[in-house]
C-alpha cells in the first residue's frame, strides 16, 4: 500500500537520478575522462523523468484528507506507469529500433503530450471530485 510519504520518497529518488545526470554533465563537460557513465545516467534519467509529474499533485494532496489522496493515487499510478514505460521503450531506441531519430523524437513528444494532458486533466478532476465528497 502506497502512502503519501512513500510516494514522496520515490519522487525524491527520481529527482536525485535526474539531478545526478545534470550535475555529472556539468562537471564532466570539459574533460573526456568521465563520459563512460553518460549512457547509463541517460537511460536511468529518461526512464524515471515522468515521475516528476507526480510531485505537484502529491504536494497538493499531502495535506488533504486521505480519501482524496487515495482517489487521486488510484487514478495517477497507471498513467505515470504508462509514461515511464513509453520513456523506457523510446530510450532503447538506439539499440535496434526501427524508428529513425527525428521521427522517434516527434512520436515520443506526441505520445507524452497526450498522456501528460490526460494525466493532468484527469488528476485535477479526480481531486476536485474527491474533495466534494
Amino acid at each position: 500500500m502506497m502512502t503519501k510519504k512513500n510516494i514522496l520518497m520515490i519522487e525524491s529518488a527520481a529527482l536525485i537520478v535526474v539531478l545526478a545526470r545534470v550535475i555529472y554533465t556539468i562537471f564532466c563537460a570539459y574533460g573526456n575522462t568521465c563520459w563512460d557513465l553518460i549512457p547509463v545516467l541517460d537511460f536511468m534519467a529518461s526512464t524515471v523523468l515522468p515521475l516528476a509529474v507526480l510531485i505537484p499533485f502529491s504536494l497538493i494532496t499531502y495535506k488533504m484528507p486521505d480519501n482524496v489522496f487515495r482517489a487521486w493515487w488510484s487514478f495517477a499510478w497507471p498513467w505515470v506507469f504508462a509514461m515511464c514505460a513509453v520513456m523506457f521503450v523510446f530510450s532503447l531506441g538506439g539499440h535496434g529500433s526501427r524508428l529513425s531519430g527525428a521521427y522517434s523524437a516527434s512520436l515520443l513528444g506526441l505520445i507524452m503530450l497526450i498522456l501528460g494532458s490526460v494525466y493532468f486533466v484527469g488528476s485535477t478532476l479526480k481531486i476536485l471530485h474527491a474533495r466534494k465528497i
